[in-house]
């Protein structure tokens, strides 16, 4: 289950250092890209972490980090500002974090 959510995490983890230069070097067309995917890829992995599909309303979500709805669609209009890498990464972050009690939970229901 929560395998291809990991693998997201990891993948952004990897790939955040070559965004946070694109901002640094403010390269934000080039970064915009990116940002865009890293955005649908971080909403996916909030729906596996959740086991909803992507038809459901975040808005129900048992696992989710603060506000997440409001960083999410700011994040969306703005993806080449710096700000919404930080906030990105910051999601992300608090993501992996839900992501370690979620699966604690799991384990102990079974």
């Amino acid at each position: 289950m929560f395998d291809a959510g990991v693998q997201i995490i990891n993948n952004w983890k990897q790939q955040t250092d070559n965004l946070a230069s694109l901002f640094s070097e403010r390269k934000y067309q080039q970064a915009e890209k990116p940002m865009v995917q890293y955005i649908k890829d971080f909403n996916q992995a909030l729906y596996i972490v959740n086991k909803q599909t992507l038809h459901q309303n975040i808005v129900d979500f048992k696992y989710k980090p603060v506000n997440v709805e409001e960083r999410i669609a700011f994040i969306s209009n703005q993806p080449r500002q710096y700000h919404s890498y930080i906030q990105l990464n910051e999601l992300f972050k608090e993501l992996e974090k839900i992501y370690a009690r979620a699966t604690i939970m799991e384990k102990n229901k079974n």
